[in-house]
C-alpha cells in the first residue's frame, strides 16, 4: 500500500556518460527525459536536475502527485546504491518506488508493469533489490529491446545503439512509456499493468 504522505519515486536505470546515452541499456534514462520534457519541470523541460546521492535527480508534481524521478550516476551495476541513499533521505518506502529498465526477454517496443518478482539476468535491478533489504516487492516498468541476434554477446548488446529501424519507432515508444509511467502515478501498479500490458 502506498504511503500517500512520502513522494512517489521513479528511478530510471542507465549508465552515465555520454558515450552511453544512446544504448539500449539507458532506454530508462531515455523514459525519465521524455517523462521530464512532458510534464515541464520546473528546469524548464530540460534535465537540470540536483546532483547528490550518487545520482541525478528532479522534484516535481506528476497527476496531481509529488514526484522525485532518479537517474543513479554509479554505472547500471551499483545502481541500488544511489537509490537506497534517496530512499532514506526522502524517507521513501519501498512501495512508493518505480524501477524502469530494458529487458532483453521482452520484444522491441513491449512493456511490462510488474509488483514484484526477481531481477533475471539484469544487474541494475540485482543492485536495487540488494539494496532494498532484499526485497522482491519492488514495482518494474521493463521495456523491451529485444534479444541479441546471433553470436553477439548480450553485454555488447545492451551497450550497443538503437538499429536506425529502431530508432524510427524509439519517440512513439517512449511516448507510449511517458503515459504508462503516468498512469502508474495516477493509479497503481495493478492498474498500469492493466492498461499497458
Amino acid at each position: 500500500m502506498r504511503d500517500d504522505d512520502a513522494p512517489l519515486l521513479i528511478v530510471g536505470l542507465g549508465n552515465p556518460g555520454a558515450q552511453y546515452a544512446q544504448t539500449r541499456h539507458n532506454i530508462g534514462f531515455m523514459c525519465l527525459d521524455t517523462l521530464e520534457m512532458h510534464y515541464r519541470l520546473p528546469s524548464g523541460g530540460s534535465w537540470n536536475p540536483e546532483k547528490k546521492f550518487q545520482g541525478e535527480y528532479v522534484k516535481t508534481s506528476i497527476e496531481g502527485r509529488s514526484t522525485i524521478l532518479l537517474k543513479p550516476q554509479t554505472y547500471m551495476n551499483l545502481s541500488g546504491e544511489s537509490l537506497q541513499q534517496v530512499m532514506q533521505f526522502f524517507k521513501i518506502p519501498a512501495d512508493n518506488l518505480l524501477v524502469v529498465y530494458d529487458d532483453t526477454a521482452l520484444a522491441f517496443g513491449r512493456v511490462r508493469f510488474r509488483a514484484q518478482g526477481s531481477a533475471g539476468s539484469h544487474n541494475g535491478m540485482k543492485s536495487i533489490l540488494q539494496h532494498c533489504d532484499g526485497t522482491h516487492a519492488i514495482a518494474r516498468f521493463r521495456i523491451g529491446i529485444d534479444e541479441p541476434p546471433g553470436v553477439i554477446a548480450q553485454k555488447n548488446y545492451v551497450l550497443a545503439p538503437f538499429t536506425t529501424m529502431e530508432r524510427t519507432y524509439l519517440d512513439e515508444l517512449l511516448g507510449n512509456c511517458c503515459r504508462a509511467m503516468a498512469h502508474w502515478v495516477a493509479h497503481d501498479t495493478a492498474q498500469a499493468a492493466n492498461a499497458f500490458n
